[in-house]
């Protein structure tokens, strides 16, 4: 698990940046009211383009359902 782990998340990968998502958590954590999604990194965004065509609920759903 660990090793692909590795070769996914490893050099050469389009991961982003933990540095990406630390700034963008701490804006988040500042903020005086917070939204309840946001896009940090790469290809973040494309699933709340999806968000925005579904119900939270059925959104939610799919996404925290055990593949």
């Amino acid at each position: 698990m660990a090793a692909g782990a590795e070769k996914g998340f490893g050099p050469g990968s389009r991961a982003s940046d933990p540095r990406v998502v630390g700034r963008a958590v701490a804006r988040i954590v500042a903020a005086r009211g917070p939204k309840p999604r946001y896009a940090a990194g790469y290809l973040a965004g494309l699933p709340l383009r999806v968000n925005r065509l579904l119900p939270d609920r059925l959104y939610d759903k799919m996404v925290t359902r055990r593949a």
